[in-house]
């Protein structure tokens, strides 16, 4: 999207949200008005070197503000350390799913999935 173009949904204000950080409290401020008393993170710092950084630091928040109340924490599930990151997110208790960007026919392979299934019991 070029720089001197609103976005079709957000309009101008998207301008405004790119000059800072949006925040937990930002957040609380802005949904309040709507009745929004919980809320789901989505893993959104792309491209990070250790994935439960970002899962850390919202736990953090949580106990700050009491919000993000759950965390969708990113994992390669194609990486040989997936089962290490897992665990990693597991410390933090509103570590509640995974988004994983891969894709491919090991999502459908039983050794995949069967070996997956213990870590999927414990994210509650």
């Amino acid at each position: 999207m070029a720089t001197n173009q609103d976005h079709p949904i957000l309009g101008s204000q998207v301008k405004k949200l790119a000059d800072r950080n949006y925040l937990a409290d930002d957040y609380i401020l802005d949904s309040k008005p709507n009745g929004v008393t919980k809320s789901v993170h989505v893993q959104a710092a792309i491209g990070s070197k250790d994935p439960v950084e970002e899962t850390k630091w919202l736990q953090s928040e949580f106990e700050r503000t009491g919000m993000p109340n759950a965390i969708v924490g990113h994992v390669d599930l194609r990486s040989k350390t997936a089962r290490s990151v897992i665990e990693k997110h597991l410390q933090y208790k509103n570590f509640k799913g995974i988004r994983d960007f891969s894709y491919g026919e090991y999502l459908i392979n039983s050794e995949f999935r069967n070996g997956f299934f213990p870590f999927y019991k414990n994210m509650g």
